[in-house]
């Protein structure tokens, strides 16, 4: 990843995307609705976008071509924190970008071009370490 201090993606947020194996894709159906996606081949291409594989991905590349809007988010459940990312997406057919997505999935993987996000916000989320005494485990796995 290369890029100026001002970037929006940080080392860190590159170093969570390749190294957790999964992040989710939020596109938009065509009614409205939301479609979440895990995809295992987003990372951080340069400050300002990310990149994922069209590796049998008709829904999502389907939504984007209409509403280019997307969300992706990243989460390391061991450290409890991980990262979202808001932007606009669009398929593109660029051999530099296919040939990273590849060396990173492997020749197992037919790609049928990638997906850059150009990225609008990038922020941190986290999830909260539930430490009370009002709480037992089986409280907070019930919601409790």
């Amino acid at each position: 990843m290369s890029g100026t201090g001002d970037d929006l993606i940080t080392e860190d947020m590159a170093d969570l995307l390749a190294g957790t194996g999964l992040a989710y894709v939020a596109s938009v159906n065509p009614d409205g609705t939301p479609n979440l996606s895990p995809k295992s081949s987003v990372r951080a291409w340069d400050g300002e976008s990310l990149i994922f594989a069209n590796v049998a991905s008709p829904r999502t590349i389907r939504n984007i071509a209409l509403n280019p809007a997307v969300e992706v988010n990243v989460f390391d459940p061991a450290r409890r924190r991980g990262f979202r990312f808001r932007g606009t997406a669009d398929l593109v057919h660029d051999d530099e970008l296919v040939s990273f997505v590849s060396a990173e999935l492997g020749p197992e993987y037919p790609i049928d071009g990638v997906v850059r996000i150009t990225v609008d916000s990038a922020v941190p989320v986290w999830s909260p370490v539930y430490s009370s005494d009002d709480l037992d485990g089986e409280s907070v796995a019930s919601g409790g």
